[in-house]
């Protein structure tokens, strides 16, 4: 199959791309820097729902993007976990989390998220 087939055939159809199918594509990529992996995961899956924020500006925990801004209210808080936040909504939102949310994001933080999201 032609590369460029595997990477689009999702897209067009609007399904959900399994974690088994993740990889297949990444390894079909060869060998890409972390950066490089985490960049492309979020432009096949979407950002994760677990942030970051340095002043105003809300970051995909992943890949380090800016997804919003406070100030311009252009974020929804009704799906995102906040790393290091320990607030109610932070920790109901975190027992939504998938493996789309975790997928190549490490840390303390993250394991806290895990146990969360477990507990279901």
């Amino acid at each position: 199959m032609h590369v460029l087939n595997i990477f689009t055939r999702n897209m067009k159809n609007k399904k959900p791309i399994t974690k088994t199918e993740l990889l297949e594509k990444l390894k079909v990529l060869g060998n890409l820097s972390k950066e490089q992996k985490k960049k492309i995961v979020c432009s096949l899956i979407g950002n994760s729902s677990i942030v970051d924020m340095c002043f105003s500006d809300i970051y995909c925990a992943r890949c380090d993007e800016v997804i919003g801004d406070i100030l311009r209210k252009d974020y929804d808080k009704s799906y995102m976990v906040l790393l290091g936040h320990d607030c109610e909504i932070c920790n109901n939102n975190a027992k939504k989390l998938t493996w789309e949310d975790f997928f190549l994001i490490t840390g303390k933080e993250i394991n806290k998220l895990k146990k969360i999201a477990n507990s279901k």
